[in-house]
């Protein structure tokens, strides 16, 4: 019988752009993009490991921030949800996202419908610590300030982004050899080449 979970990051956007610093914000693309990729260090494959779940699922989805799970019992899908919506709440503090289970027969199809129909929207409302009245606040976000780096108050999710440390974005942006610009005196080897020496 398949059991279904999904998973769907909401309100991406808002996250990153949450502070109006590039490197915060760079720190929260990379985490988003390590949420479930296909690789071994995303946060979904250190859960599946860690619950050694990691042989008895498959994925229709998984990207974007979001997923979708097949699991044969639901024992251990009900087991990865709670894990899961523990883990995400403490490594994304802030993120919003949704999350449903469905379960069918036989067809997956039908399993995978029901998940997203019982889909429920989540979001920590609460970051710990509570900003009171006497509370210092952070100044780009108004959360309750936990550390302070360089004179700035940083609250909890915008101290998650900094400390984050990841390299897919910056992978993304690096130039292939053939794109970097050839030497006045390097005899052309590509029309592609000629082009990008002539824009320079």
């Amino acid at each position: 019988m398949p059991v279904v979970y999904t998973f769907e990051a909401k309100s991406i956007q808002s996250y990153i752009l949450d502070s109006s610093k590039l490197k915060d914000m760079i720190g929260a693309s990379e985490q988003i993009e390590q949420l479930c990729g296909y690789s071994e260090d995303d946060l979904v494959q250190s859960v599946l490991k860690a619950l050694e779940l990691d042989k008895k699922v498959k994925f229709s989805r998984r990207a974007g921030g979001a997923f979708t799970a097949i699991f044969q019992d639901k024992t251990d899908a009900k087991r990865f949800q709670s894990v899961w919506t523990f883990c995400v709440q403490q490594a994304l503090p802030n993120l919003a996202f949704a999350q449903g289970m469905g379960e069918s027969e036989s067809i997956v199809k039908e399993a995978i419908q029901l998940a997203k129909e019982n889909a429920g929207y989540y979001r920590t409302e609460t970051t710990l610590p509570l900003a009171g009245p006497l509370v210092t606040r952070s100044p780009r976000t108004g959360g309750a300030a936990v550390d302070t780096k360089n004179n700035e108050r940083l609250d909890a999710g915008t101290k998650q982004k900094r400390e984050f440390k990841g390299s897919k974005l910056i992978d993304k942006l690096k130039l292939d050899e053939a794109l970097k610009r050839p030497n006045r005196d390097e005899k052309l080897g590509s029309a592609k080449e000629a082009v990008i020496c002539y824009n320079h």
